[in-house]
């Protein structure tokens, strides 16, 4: 175990240090060509709800999918950090409602309405997952809090159907990442260069 942790610890420095010094110009850019990406396909025609993060620096924006998932009348739910946990709310639309929390990330103010994965009526569910890197196997590695492999492995116990998409710039998709058994995969990956999974084009 000790040796999973320093391993992931490695890949986790070696990949800001790659990242360390990206032009948030470049990143909007190069995120407009993996959310296209994303839109084409079968992930996105059959979802019923998007799970969606707010990108904190450097990781792929995800401004245009919440509103365009919003604008073709998908449920969207965006993740709040609560204690050991994230919770997320139910978006309508009040962007004005984020509010940064205590490492800056934009999160819904508590009074929405929150929503739990397992209790929806439709689905499928598409989640879509930050990263810091992630491998060809469908391997994630986040910041190291486990905030989003506790909550895909309570969405999956659900009986709605869950899709778990990353979505990465290419440098972030590397040869290995190393997972224990408490790590969750993923169903795809998309990044501005290739989509990662093979799904169905829509």
């Amino acid at each position: 175990m000790q040796e999973l942790i320093a391993r992931k610890m490695r890949l986790r420095k070696d990949i800001r240090c790659l990242l360390d010094g990206r032009e948030e110009s470049e990143v909007i850019t190069r995120s407009r060509l993996v959310q296209e990406r994303l839109f084409a396909t079968e992930w996105w025609r059959r979802a019923r709800w998007v799970f969606v993060y707010i990108a904190m620096s450097v990781e792929v924006d995800t401004t245009l999918i919440v509103t365009r998932a919003y604008r073709e009348g998908r449920q969207v739910a965006i993740p709040r950090i609560e204690g050991e946990e994230i919770t997320f709310y139910r978006y309508e639309g009040r962007t004005r409602g984020l509010v940064p929390n205590q490492f800056g990330i934009l999160e819904p103010d508590p009074q929405w309405l929150p929503v739990e994965p397992r209790e929806l009526a439709e689905g499928p569910l598409l989640i879509l997952a930050p990263g810091l890197a992630f491998d060809r196997s469908l391997r994630r590695i986040g910041r190291g809090k486990g905030y989003y492999d506790r909550f895909l492995a309570r969405a999956r116990s659900g009986p709605q159907e869950c899709l778990v998409v990353g979505l990465t710039l290419a440098e972030q998709v590397v040869e290995e990442v190393p997972a224990g058994p408490l790590d969750q995969p993923l169903d795809g990956l998309v990044t501005d260069r290739e989509l990662i999974g093979h799904p169905a084009i829509a």
